[in-house]
Protein backbone atom coordinates (compact mmCIF):
# COMPACT_ATOMS: atom_id res chain seq x y z
CA UNK A 1 0.00 0.00 0.00
CA UNK A 2 1.34 3.47 -0.59
CA UNK A 3 2.05 5.38 2.06
CA UNK A 4 2.81 8.58 0.83
CA UNK A 5 -0.89 9.95 0.93
CA UNK A 6 -2.48 9.55 4.70
CA UNK A 7 -4.67 6.34 5.28
CA UNK A 8 -7.79 6.72 3.88
CA UNK A 9 -10.87 4.23 4.82
CA UNK A 10 -11.06 3.27 0.97
CA UNK A 11 -13.32 0.58 -0.08
CA UNK A 12 -10.19 -1.47 -0.84
CA UNK A 13 -8.59 -0.79 3.19
CA UNK A 14 -13.01 -1.57 4.06
CA UNK A 15 -12.92 -5.31 1.44
CA UNK A 16 -9.54 -5.89 3.59
CA UNK A 17 -10.86 -5.33 7.14
CA UNK A 18 -14.32 -6.63 7.02
CA UNK A 19 -13.60 -9.50 5.19
CA UNK A 20 -11.08 -10.57 7.65
CA UNK A 21 -13.75 -9.67 10.53
CA UNK A 22 -16.57 -10.93 9.21
CA UNK A 23 -18.46 -14.19 8.19
CA UNK A 24 -18.32 -14.91 4.81
CA UNK A 25 -22.94 -15.15 4.64
CA UNK A 26 -23.15 -13.40 1.41
CA UNK A 27 -26.42 -12.36 2.42
CA UNK A 28 -24.45 -10.05 5.04
CA UNK A 29 -22.04 -8.49 2.77
CA UNK A 30 -22.08 -7.40 -0.99
CA UNK A 31 -18.90 -5.66 -2.09
CA UNK A 32 -19.10 -4.57 -5.71
CA UNK A 33 -17.26 -1.97 -7.78
CA UNK A 34 -18.55 1.48 -6.57
CA UNK A 35 -20.22 0.64 -3.73
CA UNK A 36 -20.58 -1.80 -0.60
CA UNK A 37 -23.35 -2.85 1.57
CA UNK A 38 -22.66 -4.38 5.05
CA UNK A 39 -25.50 -5.52 7.33
CA UNK A 40 -23.18 -6.59 10.31
CA UNK A 41 -20.21 -4.55 11.44
CA UNK A 42 -20.16 -5.53 14.73
CA UNK A 43 -16.16 -7.24 14.61
CA UNK A 44 -15.42 -5.24 11.60
CA UNK A 45 -15.89 -2.25 13.47
CA UNK A 46 -13.77 -3.62 16.26
CA UNK A 47 -10.82 -3.72 14.17
CA UNK A 48 -11.29 -0.14 12.62
CA UNK A 49 -11.88 2.03 16.15
CA UNK A 50 -8.90 0.47 17.67
CA UNK A 51 -6.87 2.69 19.15
CA UNK A 52 -9.28 5.49 18.72
CA UNK A 53 -6.81 7.32 15.87
CA UNK A 54 -8.32 9.67 13.93
CA UNK A 55 -9.18 7.98 10.03
CA UNK A 56 -10.07 10.32 7.31
CA UNK A 57 -13.24 8.48 5.34
CA UNK A 58 -12.93 7.98 1.29
CA UNK A 59 -16.53 8.00 0.07
CA UNK A 60 -19.92 8.76 1.50
CA UNK A 61 -21.42 5.93 3.99
CA UNK A 62 -24.57 5.90 5.39
CA UNK A 63 -25.46 3.69 8.45
CA UNK A 64 -27.93 2.95 10.73
CA UNK A 65 -26.85 1.74 14.43
CA UNK A 66 -28.77 -1.48 14.96
CA UNK A 67 -27.44 -2.06 18.80
CA UNK A 68 -24.70 -1.13 21.53
CA UNK A 69 -23.64 2.87 21.89
CA UNK A 70 -20.55 5.02 20.35
CA UNK A 71 -19.46 8.34 21.30
CA UNK A 72 -17.80 9.59 17.95
CA UNK A 73 -15.89 12.66 16.49
CA UNK A 74 -16.98 13.79 13.03
CA UNK A 75 -14.97 16.41 11.32
CA UNK A 76 -14.13 17.75 15.31
CA UNK A 77 -17.80 17.64 16.50
CA UNK A 78 -18.52 15.12 19.10
CA UNK A 79 -21.94 12.57 18.40
CA UNK A 80 -23.28 10.20 20.91
CA UNK A 81 -24.97 7.44 18.85
CA UNK A 82 -27.32 4.49 19.95
CA UNK A 83 -30.11 2.40 17.99
CA UNK A 84 -31.51 3.93 15.70
CA UNK A 85 -29.49 6.61 14.99
CA UNK A 86 -28.90 7.61 11.28
CA UNK A 87 -25.52 8.96 10.41
CA UNK A 88 -24.16 10.43 7.55
CA UNK A 89 -20.64 10.50 6.36
CA UNK A 90 -19.79 12.27 3.19
CA UNK A 91 -16.54 12.26 1.49
CA UNK A 92 -13.23 13.54 2.91
CA UNK A 93 -14.70 13.41 6.85
CA UNK A 94 -12.39 12.68 9.58
CA UNK A 95 -13.79 10.11 11.72
CA UNK A 96 -12.62 9.19 15.24
CA UNK A 97 -13.90 6.66 17.84
CA UNK A 98 -13.80 7.89 21.22
CA UNK A 99 -15.71 4.89 23.36
CA UNK A 100 -18.07 2.29 22.23
CA UNK A 101 -19.84 -0.46 24.10
CA UNK A 102 -18.96 -4.29 23.34
CA UNK A 103 -22.13 -4.95 21.08
CA UNK A 104 -21.71 -1.87 19.48
CA UNK A 105 -23.47 -3.11 15.62
CA UNK A 106 -24.34 -1.16 12.49
CA UNK A 107 -25.28 -1.46 8.47
CA UNK A 108 -24.59 0.57 5.97
CA UNK A 109 -24.08 1.27 2.46
CA UNK A 110 -20.69 3.23 0.83
CA UNK A 111 -21.02 4.32 -2.28
CA UNK A 112 -18.11 6.29 -4.82
CA UNK A 113 -19.48 9.74 -6.22
CA UNK A 114 -19.13 8.55 -9.77
CA UNK A 115 -21.82 5.86 -9.11
CA UNK A 116 -24.02 7.88 -7.13
CA UNK A 117 -23.93 10.71 -10.06
CA UNK A 118 -25.02 7.90 -12.19
CA UNK A 119 -27.96 6.36 -10.40
CA UNK A 120 -29.23 10.20 -9.49
CA UNK A 121 -29.27 10.63 -13.25
CA UNK A 122 -26.26 13.32 -12.93
CA UNK A 123 -28.63 15.74 -9.76
CA UNK A 124 -27.53 14.51 -6.30
CA UNK A 125 -29.61 15.45 -3.77
CA UNK A 126 -28.27 18.17 -1.52
CA UNK A 127 -28.67 16.40 1.79
CA UNK A 128 -26.22 13.48 -0.28
CA UNK A 129 -23.83 15.77 -1.86
CA UNK A 130 -21.70 16.81 1.03
CA UNK A 131 -17.68 16.74 1.04
CA UNK A 132 -16.17 16.96 4.28
CA UNK A 133 -19.86 17.00 5.95
CA UNK A 134 -20.97 14.64 8.58
CA UNK A 135 -24.39 14.24 10.89
CA UNK A 136 -26.32 12.12 12.84
CA UNK A 137 -30.26 11.86 13.63
CA UNK A 138 -33.38 10.12 14.57
CA UNK A 139 -35.95 8.84 12.13
CA UNK A 140 -39.25 7.46 13.54
CA UNK A 141 -39.57 3.93 13.68
CA UNK A 142 -41.44 3.54 10.47
CA UNK A 143 -38.94 5.67 8.45
CA UNK A 144 -36.15 3.59 9.95
CA UNK A 145 -38.22 0.37 9.08
CA UNK A 146 -38.39 1.11 5.36
CA UNK A 147 -35.04 2.51 5.26
CA UNK A 148 -33.36 -1.18 6.47
CA UNK A 149 -36.00 -3.42 4.54
CA UNK A 150 -34.85 -1.39 1.23
CA UNK A 151 -31.33 -1.28 2.36
CA UNK A 152 -31.70 -5.13 2.91
CA UNK A 153 -33.41 -6.07 -0.17
CA UNK A 154 -30.54 -4.39 -2.39
CA UNK A 155 -28.03 -6.32 -0.30
CA UNK A 156 -30.08 -9.06 -1.79
CA UNK A 157 -30.49 -8.04 -4.84
CA UNK A 158 -26.95 -7.20 -5.13
CA UNK A 159 -25.53 -11.01 -4.40
CA UNK A 160 -28.01 -12.36 -6.46
CA UNK A 161 -26.48 -11.38 -9.67
CA UNK A 162 -22.94 -10.80 -8.79
CA UNK A 163 -23.25 -7.78 -10.68
CA UNK A 164 -23.94 -4.09 -10.51
CA UNK A 165 -27.40 -4.82 -12.12
CA UNK A 166 -29.67 -2.51 -13.41
CA UNK A 167 -32.23 -3.70 -10.78
CA UNK A 168 -29.63 -3.17 -8.00
CA UNK A 169 -28.42 0.42 -9.11
CA UNK A 170 -32.79 1.08 -9.36
CA UNK A 171 -33.14 0.07 -5.79
CA UNK A 172 -30.13 2.10 -4.96
CA UNK A 173 -32.05 5.12 -6.38
CA UNK A 174 -34.56 4.53 -4.16
CA UNK A 175 -32.63 4.53 -1.14
CA UNK A 176 -31.26 7.18 -1.76
CA UNK A 177 -34.28 8.90 -2.13
CA UNK A 178 -35.63 7.69 0.55
CA UNK A 179 -33.09 8.96 2.27
CA UNK A 180 -33.19 12.52 1.21
CA UNK A 181 -37.50 12.54 2.21
CA UNK A 182 -36.16 11.08 5.33
CA UNK A 183 -33.64 13.64 6.02
CA UNK A 184 -35.90 16.80 4.94
CA UNK A 185 -38.83 15.16 6.92
CA UNK A 186 -36.87 15.26 9.95
CA UNK A 187 -35.11 18.28 9.61
CA UNK A 188 -38.61 19.83 9.36
CA UNK A 189 -40.69 18.26 11.99
CA UNK A 190 -37.60 19.43 14.51
CA UNK A 191 -36.50 22.88 12.82
CA UNK A 192 -35.79 25.81 14.75
CA UNK A 193 -34.54 29.01 12.59
CA UNK A 194 -30.65 29.42 12.85
CA UNK A 195 -29.54 32.25 14.82
CA UNK A 196 -27.04 34.57 13.51
CA UNK A 197 -24.10 32.67 15.89
CA UNK A 198 -25.24 29.64 15.29
CA UNK A 199 -24.62 29.87 11.17
CA UNK A 200 -21.48 31.51 11.72
CA UNK A 201 -20.36 28.59 13.74
CA UNK A 202 -21.42 26.45 11.10
CA UNK A 203 -19.14 28.42 8.74
CA UNK A 204 -16.31 28.72 10.22
CA UNK A 205 -15.95 24.58 11.53
CA UNK A 206 -17.06 24.10 7.85
CA UNK A 207 -13.70 26.30 7.02
CA UNK A 208 -11.59 25.12 9.80
CA UNK A 209 -12.35 20.98 8.26
CA UNK A 210 -11.72 22.25 4.77
CA UNK A 211 -8.16 24.06 5.83
CA UNK A 212 -7.51 20.76 8.21
CA UNK A 213 -5.71 22.97 10.32
CA UNK A 214 -3.35 23.85 7.88
CA UNK A 215 -4.44 27.76 8.68
CA UNK A 216 -3.74 28.48 11.93
CA UNK A 217 -4.35 32.15 12.55
CA UNK A 218 -8.10 33.14 13.36
CA UNK A 219 -7.59 35.92 11.44
CA UNK A 220 -7.82 33.75 7.92
CA UNK A 221 -11.41 32.39 8.88
CA UNK A 222 -12.60 35.82 10.16
CA UNK A 223 -11.47 37.53 6.94
CA UNK A 224 -12.82 34.60 4.96
CA UNK A 225 -16.54 35.36 6.76
CA UNK A 226 -16.24 38.94 6.38
CA UNK A 227 -16.10 39.78 10.24
CA UNK A 228 -13.69 41.41 12.83
CA UNK A 229 -11.37 38.40 14.72
CA UNK A 230 -12.87 39.86 18.09
CA UNK A 231 -16.49 39.39 16.79
CA UNK A 232 -15.80 35.97 15.53
CA UNK A 233 -13.87 34.81 18.64
CA UNK A 234 -16.61 36.22 20.64
CA UNK A 235 -19.55 34.33 18.61
CA UNK A 236 -17.38 30.77 18.42
CA UNK A 237 -16.68 30.60 22.36
CA UNK A 238 -20.53 31.62 22.84
CA UNK A 239 -22.39 29.01 20.88
CA UNK A 240 -19.69 26.13 21.53
CA UNK A 241 -17.83 27.05 24.93
CA UNK A 242 -14.85 26.20 23.04
CA UNK A 243 -12.67 29.31 21.93
CA UNK A 244 -12.25 29.22 18.04
CA UNK A 245 -8.41 28.83 18.80
CA UNK A 246 -9.14 25.62 20.23
CA UNK A 247 -11.19 24.24 17.31
CA UNK A 248 -8.35 24.91 15.35
CA UNK A 249 -6.02 23.84 16.99
CA UNK A 250 -8.45 20.41 17.43
CA UNK A 251 -8.53 19.98 13.52
CA UNK A 252 -4.31 20.83 12.98
CA UNK A 253 -3.56 17.74 15.77
CA UNK A 254 -6.47 15.37 14.25
CA UNK A 255 -4.43 16.28 10.40
CA UNK A 256 -1.37 15.55 11.93
CA UNK A 257 -2.20 12.52 13.63
CA UNK A 258 -3.71 11.22 10.75
CA UNK A 259 -0.01 12.38 8.49
CA UNK A 260 2.35 10.72 11.59
CA UNK A 261 0.35 7.44 11.66
CA UNK A 262 -0.24 6.57 7.81
CA UNK A 263 1.92 8.31 5.69
CA UNK A 264 6.08 7.90 4.76
CA UNK A 265 5.86 11.39 5.49
CA UNK A 266 9.19 12.93 7.65
CA UNK A 267 8.23 14.90 10.35
CA UNK A 268 10.00 17.92 8.59
CA UNK A 269 8.28 16.62 5.90
CA UNK A 270 4.53 17.20 7.52
CA UNK A 271 5.65 20.11 9.99
CA UNK A 272 6.44 21.77 5.74
CA UNK A 273 2.88 20.67 4.58
CA UNK A 274 1.28 22.20 8.07
CA UNK A 275 2.99 25.12 7.03
CA UNK A 276 4.83 25.73 10.12
CA UNK A 277 8.40 27.78 9.95
CA UNK A 278 10.51 24.61 10.90
CA UNK A 279 9.84 21.29 12.70
CA UNK A 280 11.60 22.12 16.11
CA UNK A 281 8.41 24.77 15.85
CA UNK A 282 6.15 22.16 15.22
CA UNK A 283 7.42 19.52 17.45
CA UNK A 284 7.01 21.67 20.22
CA UNK A 285 3.10 22.96 18.68
CA UNK A 286 2.31 18.90 18.94
CA UNK A 287 4.09 18.28 22.39
CA UNK A 288 2.18 21.08 23.83
CA UNK A 289 -1.24 20.04 22.68
CA UNK A 290 -0.85 16.10 23.04
CA UNK A 291 1.81 15.57 25.87
CA UNK A 292 4.05 13.52 23.43
CA UNK A 293 6.74 14.52 20.82
CA UNK A 294 5.61 13.68 17.17
CA UNK A 295 8.29 10.40 16.93
CA UNK A 296 7.00 9.04 20.58
CA UNK A 297 3.08 9.34 18.66
CA UNK A 298 4.29 7.64 15.54
CA UNK A 299 5.52 4.96 17.72
CA UNK A 300 2.32 4.23 19.96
Amino acid sequence: MDKTAPKRMTFELFREIVHQATDKTPSRLYFGKDYAIALDMVRAVANISQNGEPMRIDDMRIGIITSGEADVILNLIPHHVSVGTLVFIGSETILQVKRKTDDFNLEGIAITDDLLKVIMHGSIPAPLDQRIQAYTFRPDEQQLRHFDRLLHLASDISNSYQEESAIALDLLSALFHLYEHIYKSCQHYGATEKSREREVFDRFISLVNITAGEERKLAYYADKLYLSQRYLGTIINKVSDVTAKEWIDRAAIANIKVLLKHSNLSIKQIADRMRFANDSFFCKYFKRLTGMTPAQYQRL
